[in-house]
């Protein structure tokens, strides 16, 4: 059989680039930027970037006010001039643009000051649950120059050190109702002892370190809660439970008599 085969560069490239971006530091291009409103009043921006691995990110409903319609501090407010700053943006001029495709593509208002501009953010994803599924919000821990500076750091002409102190420690957000969703999720007994393995064959060996198989590594996750299940167990219970082991283990521990050990006795006795 002849095969002819030519290595194509240009797609070999391109394996791997593209999918959601996720928690750390990114370098992007914010590729759209556009207001709307709250149903009180307030002005939001949201932001579409793209990271130099060709990943996407959304960053949606940022507050650009200074307080809440209801008069409260809007304590994102800083962050949002962060990014302003970092973007070299010091004035806003929106322009009619389009964003989504097909049926979803809708009208907005864009800013022009932000098209097409370089930033570097660190983000995390914020976790939440609608319809008894799993969301992931992507959210702005902070944004920096395309050096990695700070605003200030910059200024003072000192090298970058808040970036990768923040991209070290910035660890997704769990919601309550995450926390509740998962952990409902986790104490889900199975309909019937057909989805367990009560294999003996696991204690057999008992005595030698047990190997664990790579594709296994991760389930620890799963079973973290396990001795929550337990923890609701009567005291009367826990009694029962320890009386039967030590039953068990007398049993077990009991010494047997040998004949000659018989035969001494007798003899000892006469």
């Amino acid at each position: 059989m002849s095969f002819k085969f030519e290595l194509d560069t240009e797609a070999a490239n391109k394996a791997g680039i593209g999918g959601r971006m996720s928690k750390g530091s990114h370098t992007v291009t914010i590729t759209q930027a556009y207001v709307t409103k709250t149903d009180n009043g307030n002005n939001i921006i949201n932001i579409e970037l793209k990271n130099d691995r060709g990943e996407i990110g959304f960053l949606n409903n940022i507050c650009m006010d200074k307080q809440w319609a209801s008069g409260k501090d809007n304590f994102n407010y800083p962050k949002f001039m962060e990014l302003m700053g970092c973007a070299g943006a010091k004035s806003i001029t929106l322009y009619e643009s389009k964003t989504g495709s097909n049926q979803y593509e809708k009208k907005i208002e864009a800013i022009k000051e932000l098209k097409d501009v370089k930033i570097r953010v660190v983000v995390f994803d914020t976790l939440g649950v609608f319809e008894n599924k799993e969301t992931r919000k992507l959210t702005l821990a902070g944004t920096f120059l395309p050096s990695g500076h700070t605003l200030s750091e910059s200024t003072q002409k000192i090298k970058p050190e808040r970036i990768y102190k923040l991209a070290d420690r910035v660890e997704d957000y769990k919601t309550k109702e995450w926390k509740l969703w998962k952990d409902d999720d986790n104490n889900e007994q199975p309909e019937n002892d057909d989805d367990f393995d009560f294999s003996d064959d696991v204690i057999e060996d008992s005595d030698e370190e047990l190997e664990v198989d790579e594709e296994f590594e991760d389930d620890d996750e799963e079973f973290e809660d396990d001795d929550e299940e337990f923890e609701d167990v009567d005291e009367d219970d826990e009694e029962e439970f320890e009386d039967e082991e030590f039953e068990d283990d007398d049993i077990e521990e009991e010494p047997v008599e040998t004949k000659k050990e018989k035969k001494k006795k007798k003899k000892g006795k006469k």
